[in-house]
């Protein structure tokens, strides 16, 4: 609730009980007679009032002309002396109330000073914090990627060894293919030497047997009918050798056809090899491309062993028109040899 404030009854009060006391009249003596409350300059108010109104008429009835005086007296005198210390006190409290706004003021600025000093230090933690925030999340951001990267930092190390096992395994492998095909080589040009000097020979034996028949057939002409008949079958005879001769000569054709396809087979073979060899330094150089090129290796390995293979059959096949070649001129031999003892048997 707010306070009343002193009123005048209460300051002709408090100015009845001092005087009955026998004390003088002042302000601070009201005030201190009304539990010191109320503002000096309303007491002072309500004492000018009681003076100047005769609140002090009944009491000035009662006293004598010269206590009256006294009275008057040092009611003036109480009043200047009041009123001095009255405009000391005023200009104490209005000095008091000036130094107090200024101090206040100051204190506002001040309170405006910290509280702007408080705003940026606020905005300084709030930008410290968010820069705190951002950089923890940087360095976790920062240690997931050292992990990832080295998770896969692994990985290539372990793509590189298998890789290099690999090549290490090609390497071998178009070592053993290069050393098979040198066999191959080898054993095809030993067989087409062979096939050559015998296919040479078995010529040979063939025109000289087929000089001999026609020495024979020239001695016989003019001979009886029994020659001519034997004539006859001598050149029934020469003729399927002269067929025989050029069976042989197509197959003679055939061979030199299957053995320029393998010549061309080993010329693709070599390619492949030269290919494999490309291959396996570009492996060497550039790990990155590995699976590429491994999976181009593969393949062409693929090719040598599918090629190998042909040959094999090329090789199988060249065998078996051999053996039917061995085959066919034994026959003619023996042919030859019996109608030779058929025309050596006396008639």
């Amino acid at each position: 609730m707010a306070r009343t404030g002193v009123t005048l009854t209460n300051v002709k009060q408090a100015t009845e009980a001092i005087i009955a006391r026998g004390n003088s009249v002042s302000v601070d003596a009201v005030r201190a007679e009304l539990g010191h409350t109320g503002s000096k300059s309303t007491i002072h108010k309500h004492l000018k009032r009681l003076t100047e109104g005769g609140a002090n008429a009944p009491v000035e009835v009662l006293l004598s002309e010269e206590l009256q005086q006294l009275v008057s007296h040092v009611a003036a005198r109480l009043k200047k002396e009041t009123h001095a210390t009255l405009v000391e006190r005023e200009s104490r409290f209005k000095k008091s109330l000036d130094e107090q706004a200024a101090c206040a003021v100051a204190l506002s600025e001040q309170n405006d000073t910290l509280q702007a000093q408080i705003a940026r230090a606020n905005n300084d933690i709030a930008e410290l914090t968010q820069y705190v925030t951002d950089i923890t999340a940087a360095r976790d951001t920062a240690l997931r990627e050292c992990d990832r990267y080295e998770q896969r930092l692994a990985s290539m190390t372990q793509e590189i060894q298998l890789l290099t096992t690999h090549n290490q395994s090609l390497e071998d492998k178009h070592v053993d293919a290069r050393a098979a095909l040198e066999h191959y080589r080898a054993s095809v040009a030993s067989q087409r030497e062979r096939e050559t000097h015998h296919f040479e020979s078995t010529i040979a034996q063939l025109n000289h047997q087929q000089h001999a028949l026609t020495q024979e057939l020239a001695g016989l002409t003019g001979t009886n009918q029994e020659q001519k008949l034997t004539l006859a079958r001598l050149e029934v005879t020469l003729s399927q050798a002269l067929n025989d001769h050029k069976a042989l000569a197509e197959q003679n054709r055939f061979l030199e056809e299957a053995l320029a396809q393998s010549r061309s087979n080993n010329q693709r073979l070599e390619q492949t090899v030269e290919r494999l060899e490309h291959a396996s330094d570009l492996l060497r150089d550039d790990l990155s491309s590995s699976t590429d090129a491994l999976n181009t290796q593969t393949i062409a390995l693929n090719e040598t062993r599918q090629q190998l293979v042909a040959a094999d059959a090329t090789v199988n096949t060249q065998a078996h028109l051999i053996a039917e070649y061995m085959h066919q001129t034994n026959k003619t031999v023996k042919k030859t040899k019996k109608l030779s003892v058929n025309d050596d048997t006396p008639q």
